[in-house]
């Protein structure tokens, strides 16, 4: 009655009064993520959704719909740490495979590298992140770009060189192979000294 008459509020009460007799906190969780779903997405009070799923959280730290939630609220907040951390959690979740299948794991790993990279300026760690979703995807253009700027910022160039060949590998077009390996071939001979290597890449 109170969930038809959008009295949220009300229903919160209802709710929380509903785990206080619930015995077994496993039985308790479904009643918490109704009522996180209900504080964060009806009544706009982000900070009581959030004690809701680290409730769930608590009772059941591998539950994968709320540490879903929880990214995607520290997402709007801004909480970029925090974020990093549950993204981290999900991860190790999908490399279990438990509950997250290869598309979603490779997704997760492309927000934490745009995160480490973009928001929180960790290089490594984005690096590191970037690299993971080649591992499932060799020829995902996004991880390969990224790669790219990350190693031109550090000056590493000889790895920018490798991405560049995986990219130019990836390209169907001959003449964006041909644009890619040139590129590589001026890295060689410009930031690293090797005209050998140069001119293997020219040919």
């Amino acid at each position: 009655l109170h969930e038809v008459a959008q009295e949220w509020r009300e229903l919160t009460d209802v709710l929380e009064t509903q785990i206080r007799a619930i015995e077994h906190p496993e039985e308790q969780i479904p009643v918490y993520k109704r009522l996180g779903r209900i504080w964060g997405e009806k009544l706009g009070r982000e900070r009581n959704a959030l004690e809701c799923w680290q409730k769930v959280l608590e009772i059941d730290p591998a539950d994968v719909e709320a540490l879903k939630a929880m990214a995607d609220n520290y997402r709007a907040a801004g909480a970029w740490m925090e974020l990093s951390d549950t993204l981290r959690r999900l991860i190790d979740i999908g490399t279990l495979g438990d509950g997250i299948g290869q598309d979603e794991l490779k997704e997760l790993y492309a927000q934490l590298g745009e995160l480490e990279g973009t928001t929180l300026m960790r290089t490594q760690e984005a690096i590191d992140a970037w690299r993971r979703v080649l591992e499932i995807e060799p020829a995902d253009f996004r991880a390969l770009a990224a790669l790219e700027t990350l190693f031109t910022q550090e000056g590493r160039w000889e790895e920018c060189v490798e991405i560049l060949e995986r990219r130019a590998h990836a390209l169907a077009a001959p003449e964006e192979q041909v644009d890619v390996l040139m590129q590589a071939a001026s890295i060689w001979a410009d930031k690293i000294g090797d005209g050998g290597a140069a001119s293997d890449v020219y040919e």
